[in-house]
């Protein structure tokens, strides 16, 4: 496999936002419970964990696809979640929602939806980016510590490789005609680095 670059992984993550995730962000921030719940259920696809919360603990339980994790994640859209309380707001959405769907520990899924609500202090946990970096498994505070350090050395260099990202690059991976400057407007925010971070260690982290 190709060694991933940092701006290869700038190009992919700006496709991923203008194709898919935006919509995501948009939808489970509506003022209409049927657009979150859309949203929600549309991302347990994109983020490949709809497996991981089987149809038997909603649909076959009498409701509608998701809506016991949207119930719970309904209070943290008016929640401030900040760096110093990230590892306890995810420690206890893990479980709750686990709770929900057979008692399952779903830390991946909690910080996947924790992110699409508060993507300026959220960090994904994916099991390929925990391989890059060489934590335990399932061992979140320790995934963080180091994601956060990482990060931390690599921040300026990815400020330098998302200044001036190709639109026709960015185009060609988003599978839509993106303008300079809605680049410009994207490559300014910080949680859009951080996620350029997750897949320069997402590509580094393939088995």
């Amino acid at each position: 496999m190709t060694e991933p670059t940092l701006k290869n992984s700038a190009i992919e993550y700006a496709g991923y936002w203008f194709k898919t995730e935006r919509n995501l962000v948009a939808g489970l921030s509506s003022d209409d419970r049927a657009s979150r719940l859309r949203a929600l259920q549309r991302a347990t696809g994109y983020f490949k964990i709809a497996r991981n919360m089987p149809r038997a603990y909603d649909v076959g339980s009498g409701h509608e696809r998701m809506a016991p994790a949207l119930a719970i994640l309904e209070p943290l859209r008016s929640k401030r979640v900040s760096e110093a309380s990230l590892g306890q707001v995810v420690e206890s959405l893990r479980h709750e929602i686990g709770a929900a769907y057979g008692g399952r520990d779903l830390l991946s899924a909690a910080t996947k939806f924790l992110w699409l609500l508060h993507s300026e202090t959220a960090v994904i946990y994916d099991s390929r980016v925990r391989r890059a970096l060489g934590t335990p498994y399932a061992d979140y505070d320790a995934y963080l510590a180091r994601w956060r350090a990482g990060y931390a050395r690599c921040d300026e260099a990815i400020r330098c490789t998302c200044t001036g990202l190709p639109s026709q690059a960015v185009s060609l991976s988003s599978g839509s005609t993106v303008s300079d400057g809605e680049i410009e407007g994207i490559v300014a925010q910080e949680w859009f680095r951080r996620r350029v971070y997750d897949i320069y260690l997402w590509r580094r982290g393939a088995p």
